[in-house]
Parts: C-alpha cells; structure tokens; sequence
C-alpha cells in the first residue's frame, strides 16, 4: 500500500472540542442530556449509529475506512 498521509486520530471529546462546542450545545443538537453526552464521550463500546448521530450534531458525516495489509477502502457515510 502507497504511503498515505495520516488523519489526527481524536477522541470524541477531543473532536466536539475541535469542532468549537459544549456537551451541552450537543446534547441540544440531539434532544438529549448534557449527562448523556457525558456517558457517551467516556464509552469504549459505541453503537455506529450512535456514533453517526453523535458526528451529525457536530456537524460531520461518518465514513468508516477499512485498512488491509494492501489496500485501503471508504464505505459510504451512514446518513442517519
């Protein structure tokens, strides 16, 4: 596989923070609690459309990469 750049890898609070917001303008953006958010943020096991809702209230599309030894392919971003 061609050298590629990298992307930053970021946490998801790290991303909303990136991305200049609040759990709390978040949590708006979905009709949750800023305490949901919270839990959300601290999760090792995030459901896809969880985390493709989560990206859409900042303002994102998700787009899962698979990485091969010799090949790297982008499924479609999830529309959710």
């Amino acid at each position: 596989m061609k050298d590629q750049p990298t992307m930053p890898t970021l946490t998801l609070p790290e991303l909303r923070k990136n991305r200049g917001l609040t759990q709390q303008a978040v949590a708006d953006r979905l009709d949750k609690t800023q305490s949901y958010i919270n839990r959300l943020e601290k999760r090792d096991n995030v459901t896809a459309e969880s985390l493709a809702r989560y990206i859409q209230a900042l303002g994102g599309k998700m787009t899962i990469v698979v990485s091969f030894d010799d090949a790297e392919f982008a499924l479609p971003a999830l529309d959710i």
